[in-house]
């Protein structure tokens, strides 16, 4: 006796039934099922669902690159002003004509050489005043009344000129303005008004 396998009628039905109602699930509508985003392609443009792809990683819009900072200039140091003149000395106390304003420019060159000599403004001094006359009686009148005001009058012989009649005339004091102004001017009188002339003076140390 032999058997053969195999399905009885109805179970092949069943089956079959099975199968097409499978089939036809998913084609009801007449559409096939939206296909998923790629991977490579992304989300459909236009789909606000889709999630937006980050961009790229770059600046900020509207702000400048940053510049790398650069180390300072080198200042190169200028050389020193040079003066164009020396700086004055202060003359040494004593020295200077300063205190002598009040004498004739004449005069104040006569203590300017004084000084320059060696003579300090203060210390004690002989003047030696110069006088010419015409003839001796008029030299021996002055001499007298020089020496009645203190000085010492020595004649003095011009050997180059026989009618040429000259003494010297010397005063103690100090070199100062105040006694020099007023020696002058009492030896000045005395000469100018017995008609002589008065040539110079000179202050030697006292």
């Amino acid at each position: 006796m032999s058997f053969r396998a195999g399905l009885s009628p109805a179970a092949g039905a069943l089956a079959l039934l099975l199968a097409t109602a499978a089939c036809s699930g998913g084609d009801e509508d007449g559409t096939a099922a939206p296909a998923g985003p790629s991977a490579t392609t992304g989300a459909s443009a236009g789909d606000p669902s889709a999630p937006a792809v980050p961009p790229l990683a770059s600046e900020p819009a509207g702000q400048p690159s940053p510049v790398a900072p650069s180390g300072p200039a080198p200042i190169t140091p200028s050389a020193p002003a040079s003066s164009t003149s020396a700086p004055a000395r202060p003359s040494p106390a004593g020295t200077t004509t300063a205190g002598f304003g009040s004498l004739a420019p004449a005069d104040q060159q006569v203590v300017a050489r004084a000084l320059a000599r060696g003579l300090k403004a203060g210390q004690p001094v002989a003047v030696e005043h110069y006088a010419r006359f015409d003839d001796q009686p008029t030299l021996d009148s002055v001499s007298t009344e020089l020496t009645v005001l203190g000085l010492t009058v020595t004649p003095v012989v011009n050997v180059r000129e026989s009618d040429s009649f000259e003494l010297t005339a010397t005063s103690s004091g100090t070199l100062d303005a105040s006694f020099l102004e007023s020696d002058l001017v009492a030896v000045r009188e005395v000469v100018e008004r017995n008609g002589g002339t008065y040539t110079g003076w000179d202050a030697q140390p006292g």
